[in-house]
């Protein structure tokens, strides 16, 4: 049997066929003994181990949209153990689709039972012969794979890649045969490492492929601000002490010299007008729990939808992720991009954010903040212990609390408000400070029976929002983002009594799109279903001073890797560009907003790397056919290096040597 993960044929072309037989005649062979009865039994346990594998994967899916990762499959153990409740009201709704993917068990078990021909069973011979039979399968339905082309997004791509994630893979070659594939990358090992040096091969860094972003109205320029971007206009965000081609020669690890090569041959970013706008200014860095355009309101959220429209308003801004806060997190904290491949780490079951927590990570603002002498803080309404976060957050530079030192009406989702209640003490009375805070809140299921903070808040939700009649799914989804709405209102009236609203920066973005929100239910509140493959992931970051006279508005297209070179840039603290995988929006460089599975969206195309999908936002552009082909190749060869650079700078703990050996590791 097997599973198209949930997608559509058409998508997938029907390649995943050509795996059919091999995984047919496997189990067959095993299962065909020479004594019958215990054959079907063992087929019997074959029957239900598959079923509870599609099972998992199916109820996986509806919750969080994705297919489970192999390497993340501590994951789904975690969250069943802390929040298994949650899973109740998936497990309700798919009572049918359970059934009919236990079909197959309850006629295996009849089988059983029947009257059986001892002699009937195939000799030991036939029966290694099949299962050899069905291995030698696999190998040519593989090579088959490339006739149908060998693009990236191509099945032949899917299977040969190290870097395609779970769901790409899945949607193209079938959930059974990415499992296995990625078995085998996790017990095997893969080609990782050599294909790294053909990705960063793909990039051509002196190239400007794209036009740079449109920040069509300006606030005005702080006096330091205005110096710096008469006298460094030109200068790049670097840090001049790193020379790559130096550090090349100072080690013989090959991926470590590729990524010298390839970070020395990109120039960085462009100091610009924006440069130290905000210079001095504290930090408030909020990875908003499921935040979204879809839970702003007029009526119920005006502090955010203030904030939304007042600061640095982009509008074209993308998050990357449909699900997964660690990855989301990560993103925003590091300005890297995390892995979703097959190639993670067997049994790290955190993805790269564990896998960061014994690297040095010099560019997090946490860390970035405690440098210049400041001190920096993170906050969390939930256990340290979940995605290891008591451990990795510390080695960013944050001093840490979690829901252990706090003070919380309920812990299954907690209240941001209580949250920021108990913690804003902690850090205001600082002559300058950063806080980070990661919420809860905004977690589904939006249920009223299942979340604690639905039925305390439905009251405040009205029938009625912005003029629009809702439903009881959209009032219980506002009735989440009210804890959001409630935190960020307290905060800032604090800030307010304490006279620093007008020089702290604060920015909010979401770790993923609200997986838990049901398509009748974001239908219902937006009046129409927002586009599967990009709509839903067009999102808003807040990036919000007290101080801007008025808006900035810029239509860059942007992702979460982009949030933190952004701010870096604002803020005039020192950086390296070259280092992130993400790009400060208001620099001349290329700029191109990133989803998880590659596809992207740029000033000139849309691209959906799914089924190859092109659609030109600018007719006057690219007109002939060749160029359109090259501008395509050129953006997907920079994306993937970006993401094979990242991946390789966590693996391979490239910070640590490259600042050990350019003389910037601090003492101690």
């Amino acid at each position: 049997m097997q599973l198209v993960a949930f997608g559509t044929l058409a998508q997938m072309k029907g390649w995943f066929l050509l795996f059919a037989l091999p995984q047919a005649m496997l189990p067959a062979a095993l299962c065909c003994w020479k004594r019958v009865r215990p054959g079907r039994v063992f087929a019997l346990l074959l029957a239900l181990a598959l079923a509870l594998f599609y099972c998992a994967h199916m109820i996986y899916f509806r919750v969080f949209g994705s297919v489970i990762s192999m390497s993340m499959v501590g994951v789904g153990g975690d969250a069943v153990e802390n929040f298994g409740w949650a899973l109740a009201v998936t497990l309700r709704e798919s009572l049918g689709w359970l059934a009919l993917f236990l079909l197959p068990v309850a006629a295996t078990l009849v089988w059983v039972f029947l009257p059986v021909r001892e002699e009937s069973g195939l000799r030991l011979a036939v029966r290694l012969a099949a299962i050899a039979a069905a291995v030698l399968l696999w190998l040519p339905a593989g090579a088959l794979l490339s006739l149908g082309g060998r693009g990236d997004n191509s099945a032949y791509y899917a299977y040969t890649s190290a870097y395609v994630d779970t769901d790409t893979s899945a949607q193209r070659l079938g959930v059974l045969t990415t499992s296995v594939l990625e078995l085998r990358s996790m017990l095997f090992g893969n080609s990782a490492e050599s294909e790294m040096a053909d990705a960063v091969s793909f990039a051509r860094p002196t190239e400007q492929p794209l036009p740079a972003g449109d920040a069509s109205d300006e606030a005005p320029l702080s006096p330091a601000a205005e110096t710096d971007a008469q006298e460094d206009a030109a200068a790049p965000n670097i840090l001049p002490e790193i020379d790559f081609a130096a550090l090349a020669a100072q080690t013989d690890d090959e991926t470590v010299k590729k990524l010298c090569e390839y970070f020395g041959a990109m120039p960085g970013t462009n100091r610009n007008d924006y440069t130290g706008l905000l210079e001095g200014y504290n930090l408030i860095y909020i990875c908003a729990e499921s935040f979204s355009t879809i839970s702003l309101s007029e009526e119920l959220t005006p502090t955010l939808c203030r904030m939304a429209r007042e600061g640095i308003v982009l509008t074209n801004f993308y998050n990357s992720f449909k699900n997964t806060t660690t990855n989301g997190e990560f993103a925003m904290l590091t300005g890297l991009w995390p892995d979703l491949s097959r190639r993670a780490d067997f049994g790290n079951t955190f993805g790269s954010f564990y896998q960061s927590a014994e690297n040095y990570m010099p560019l997090s603002p946490g860390n970035i903040f405690r440098g210049q002498g400041v001190e920096s803080y993170m906050f969390h309404n939930y256990l340290g212990s979940y995605y290891g976060r008591d451990q990795t957050h510390p080695n960013l530079g944050y001093r840490c609390r979690f829901s252990d030192t706090m003070k919380l009406s309920v812990l299954w989702p907690a209240s941001d408000l209580e949250m920021m209640q108990q913690t804003v003490d902690d850090y205001i009375g600082d002559e300058r400070f950063h806080a980070y805070y990661m919420t809860f809140s905004g977690h589904g299921p939006y249920d009223v029976e299942e979340n604690r903070l639905v039925r305390r808040n439905l009251s405040r939700v009205p029938e009625e929002i912005d003029s629009r009649k809702v439903n009881l799914g959209s009032r219980c989804f506002f009735a989440c983002a009210l804890e959001l709405e409630d935190a960020v209102a307290y905060l800032m009236e604090r800030l307010e009594e304490e006279g620093k609203l007008d020089n702290t920066l604060i920015v909010i973005a979401g770790d993923h799109y609200p997986y838990f929100l049901s398509d009748s239910v974001a239908r219902n509140i937006l009046g129409e279903l927002p586009e599967r493959e990009f709509e839903r992931f067009h999102s808003t970051c807040i990036m919000w001073c007290g101080a801007l006279d008025k808006p900035i508005v810029c239509d860059t297209p942007c992702c979460n890797v982009d949030i933190l070179p952004t701010v870096l840039n604002l803020l005039g603290l020192p950086y390296d560009s070259r280092l992130l995988s993400g790009t400060d929006i208001f620099s001349d460089g290329p700029h191109v907003a990133v989803l998880a599975n590659k596809s992207f969206v740029s000033d000139t195309m849309k691209y959906n790397a799914m089924n190859g999908e092109v659609t030109m936002l600018d007719e006057s552009a690219l007109q002939d056919e060749s160029a359109r082909s090259a501008y395509l190749e050129r953006i997907n060869g920079d994306i993937m290096a970006r993401y094979a650079a990242a991946l390789a700078i966590n693996r391979t703990d490239f910070y640590r040597f490259v600042w050990e050996k350019s003389g910037l590791l601090p003492a101690g």
